[in-house]
């Protein structure tokens, strides 16, 4: 409802707030304290200076309506000086913004018309007590009007009021129902059932505190009741009782409530309409629908709060920016070591024929003729060996140059230590280029360290609000419906208004079941929930809830290993994350086999964990890319294919790194999505190349790995559209079929994923 008037056009806007502050202005100013009427007045200071006309027009027909001649006189009068003194107030700055001015005018005004009229009939100590008192209601009426007015821009705007508020909107709300509460059928008044009813609605939202702020409202208005007199009292007890025993649950509140109001009307001895009139508003309190109670408990409690409010969450942003700034600098100075330290592997020739020279040369009787007076010719030839064996070629003592031949006498031992020597020298060559890689690839995994908390640190600057309500009330259902008290509880909102809430468990064995807390959790918090995410750590167990999608996603896949192989070398996983979408991961690893299996398995564990663990795809691709590549000396290879469905909006978006075409279906409508890019583990930096669109209901859409699209490009694309109305499951093997219709001398791994768009059926 706020939204909706939020957004009506703003000539129908100024139709409904002139004429609700006119007939404000007329219902208060009938309301009598004892002979004196001075709330019309305080209602008038009380208004913007762009609802004065209207607020005086009400209020003064209110008084020439409920009042004699001399009164209503007085009382216009004293209208038209507040309206006065309003107006010019509003034109000093320094004026403009004290909040006790608008209770200032009332009370200066009533006092001063109030002096006035007592001067001209008759002046005693009893008639300025009266006017003394009459001034003062006023100043408090008017701090009343002025808190219920900031309370309704705060309505509009921020949606959320604040405590301090509360007490002006609950004195403003039943002096309303007062001047209306002579309505009444067999002493029974409506405004008065709508009067407990605003308790009990209090105690809900605010609990303790609202109980006993409106009931301590209702009690103080409600005395000036003639039909009611002391028994008003009986609101005050009524609005604590509730309060404190609204925790558990409605009905114990409202038990609560009609014991006290009873015990309050037996001691000021109430009637039995007021007892009737307590009932009635407890029934329809209990008939109100969770719904409708949440949803105003969403708009007017003051439970949201951004992380920048809250002096923890600050403190772990700041901690979490500079961690962010150490690694960053961390990866800079691997960076440089690493290039300081790097060896070149080129240049082997000349470390060989050295150590060939010490091992055979050095204690040659023929040492001198060799490298002394023939130096330059032994080194071509020496090099000249070294290109023989790094071309492939058997060395033997017949193969060396023949210059080497006719002077060299230890050509057995030459050759032996060149092939020892160049194997040594390859093996270091080799050692030393893995070593620059982890060097390179260690660097690049601080970067995604570093990627990932500037990701995280974001996510928590700007994402996070936390509903401090939805939480307690949810912590307050684990502790009564199932004995349990979490080790952690967070209720999270997005800039959607979309909740997340995320339950820590200290002892997983403990945990309700799912559909069960699922349930009560619906209840306390008043939104419709998905089933939950477990991530289970060492010794606990988070659960994570989040507010029921518009769409969800049925699914089916298929797959068969290559040729002559027993384990397919692709792999694939899919899962909710928790947060309102929908991720399917399919890796081809590279070859067939065990050894893809292995590849392909890793791909997709790791990458899963990390999203579901919040990363971001971007950083959990570095970090899967710097795993492949650290796996083992022989080169190691995956491609990523990941589609994200946003499940609130339909928006999906494909990431690919080295992944075969994706299909979409829309009706009869079939298209590809095609993005070059490279597999994990070949680069030490990886990215995704990303595709973007939206899924409406009905959608398929179709990963499949190179092996499906090897026999025929377009053979799955054209016998899709046929096949929309089958299960998921049922179109993954009819494509997989299609792909293996064609003979091919090697045939790869084959997999098909499939996924569908469907309006959840337990939709919000």
């Amino acid at each position: 409802m706020v939204q909706a008037a939020r957004t009506l056009p703003r000539p129908i806007k100024g139709v409904i707030t002139h004429t609700a502050s006119f007939l404000c202005g007329l219902l208060l100013s009938s309301v009598r304290l004892g002979e004196a009427a001075p709330f019309g007045v305080s209602f008038l200071a009380a208004v913007p200076v762009r609802y004065l006309f209207s607020a005086g027009a009400g209020a003064a027909a209110g008084s020439l309506l409920t009042l004699d001649s001399v009164s209503a006189l007085r009382y216009i009068a004293a209208l038209l000086s507040a309206g006065v003194l309003v107006r010019l107030s509003r034109e000093f700055e320094r004026l403009r913004d004290l909040r006790l001015l608008p209770a200032c005018i009332a009370f200066l005004v009533c006092f001063l018309t109030g002096a006035a009229a007592a001067a001209a009939t008759g002046f005693s100590l009893a008639v300025f007590a009266s006017v003394l008192g009459e001034a003062a209601a006023s100043f408090g009426a008017a701090w009343s009007f002025s808190a219920a007015m900031a309370a309704g821009d705060r309505l509009f705007t921020r949606a959320a009021l604040e405590t301090r508020l509360l007490p002006g909107v609950c004195v403003t709300a039943f002096l309303l129902l007062l001047s209306v509460a002579d309505a009444a059928l067999f002493g029974v008044s409506p405004a008065r059932i709508a009067a407990v009813y605003l308790l009990l609605l209090c105690a809900w939202l605010f609990r303790e505190t609202g109980g006993a702020t409106a009931g301590l409202a209702a009690a103080c208005v409600f005395l000036l009741d003639g039909d009611l007199g002391i028994a008003a009292i009986a609101y005050g007890a009524a609005g604590l009782g509730a309060g404190v025993v609204m925790r558990e649950k409605r009905s114990n509140g409202t038990a609560a409530l009609l014991c006290a109001y009873a015990a309050g009307l037996l001691l000021t001895n109430g009637g039995w309409q007021q007892a009737l009139e307590a009932l009635l508003a407890s029934g329809i309190f209990l008939a109100t629908p969770a719904r409708i109670l949440h949803a105003a408990q969403r708009v007017v409690s003051e439970t949201v709060g951004s992380a920048q409010d809250n002096p923890q969450r600050r403190e772990i942003l700041s901690r979490l920016s500079g961690a962010v700034h150490a690694v960053d600098e961390m990866a800079q100075s691997v960076k440089s070591v690493s290039a300081m330290l790097e060896v070149p592997v080129t240049g082997q020739s000349g470390a060989v024929t050295a150590r060939v020279h010490e091992e055979v040369c050095t204690a040659c009787g023929r040492h001198a003729l060799c490298w002394e007076h023939h130096r330059d010719e032994t080194l071509r030839d020496f090099a000249a060996v070294y290109q023989m064996l790094a071309s492939g070629e058997t060395l033997s003592a017949q193969r060396l140059p023949a210059a080497l031949l006719s002077k060299c006498i230890r050509q057995t031992s030459l050759c032996e230590s060149f092939a020892r020597q160049y194997i040594r020298a390859t093996e270091r060559g080799a050692a030393q280029v893995k070593i620059n890689e982890v060097r390179q690839v260690t660097a690049e995994q601080f970067d995604s360290l570093c990627d990932m908390l500037r990701d995280f640190s974001a996510e928590l600057s700007t994402e996070l609000c936390f509903d401090e309500t939805a939480a307690q009330r949810a912590k307050d259902c684990l502790r009564t419906r199932f004995g349990i008290i979490p080790q952690d509880i967070d209720c999270i909102c997005s800039e959607a208004d979309r909740l997340r809430l995320r339950i820590t468990f200290a002892d997983a064995v403990k945990t309700p079941p799912q559909n069960e807390l699922r349930e009560a959790l619906e209840e306390a918090i008043g939104r419709p929930l998905e089933p939950p995410c477990l991530q289970a750590g060492e010794q606990e167990l988070q659960v994570t809830f989040c507010e029921r999608t518009e769409f969800c996603v049925e699914a089916g896949a298929a797959r068969r290993a290559a040729d002559s192989e027993h384990r397919c070398g692709d792999s694939y996983e899919s899962f909710y994350d928790g947060r309102g979408g929908y991720v399917a991961v399919l890796s081809d690893g590279m070859g067939q086999g065990t050894r893809a299996a292995v590849d392909s398995t890793l791909a997709v564990a790791l990458f899963t964990k990390l999203c579901k663990a919040g990363v971001q795809f971007h950083s959990a691709l570095r970090l899967v890319n710097a795993a492949l590549m650290l796996k083992s000396a022989e080169e190691s290879l995956a491609t990523l294919d990941v589609l994200r469905i946003d499940l609130y909006s339909g928006k999906a978006e494909f990431y690919k790194a080295g992944a075969a075409k994706s299909l979409l279906l829309r009706g009869n409508a079939c298209r590809e999505i095609k993005r070059a890019s490279l597999p994990a583990g070949i680069l030490k930096e990886a990215r995704f190349a990303v595709a973007e669109g939206k899924l409406l209901d009905g959608d398929i859409a179709v990963l499949a790995s190179d092996g499906a699209f090897d026999a025929d490009e377009g053979a799955l694309r054209r016998a899709l559209p046929a096949l929309r109305e089958k299960p998921c499951d049922k179109i993954a093997e009819r494509l997989l079929e299609i792909a293996l219709q064609k003979k091919m001398p090697h045939r790869d791994d084959i997999t098909v994923l499939v996924l569908r768009m469907r309006k959840n059926p337990r939709g919000s």
